[in-house]
């Protein structure tokens, strides 16, 4: 595997493959995030600055896409593998999304969704 360079690829177009940098954007105030996710997050100095409101216009375009584009995929995954039975079927509540909390993307392509679902 050559690297970018050696290639005549630009570095800006291999920016996957430098090192990652861990970004955060909120979808919620500091005030109203959940409890779990307070805890989760409670060795973060920098939280409340983090989550300040409101939001860049950035942030909400961020936010207001995954809510369109990802949530919802990655709910009904959740709710096929809860309850996998056709929904007219389903004998079980699943769970509903109810609001998302945060993005966070590690700078290598990956990326984690803190949701707010109601049972």
């Amino acid at each position: 595997n050559r690297v970018c360079l050696q290639a005549g690829i630009a570095k800006a177009h291999c920016a996957f493959r430098l090192a990652s940098n861990e970004q955060m954007v909120f979808c919620r105030p500091y005030a109203q995030l959940s409890a779990a996710t307070l805890e989760r997050l409670a060795d973060r100095k920098d939280l409340k600055i983090l989550a300040a409101w409101p939001q860049t216009i950035e942030s909400y375009m961020a936010c207001e896409v995954a809510k369109i584009a990802v949530v919802p995929h990655l709910v009904r995954d959740m709710q096929e593998k809860i309850e996998p039975r056709p929904r007219e079927q389903r004998v079980c509540q699943i769970p509903t999304f109810n609001d998302l909390e945060l993005l966070k993307g590690d700078g290598s392509g990956g990326f984690v969704t803190r949701l707010l679902i109601t049972e």
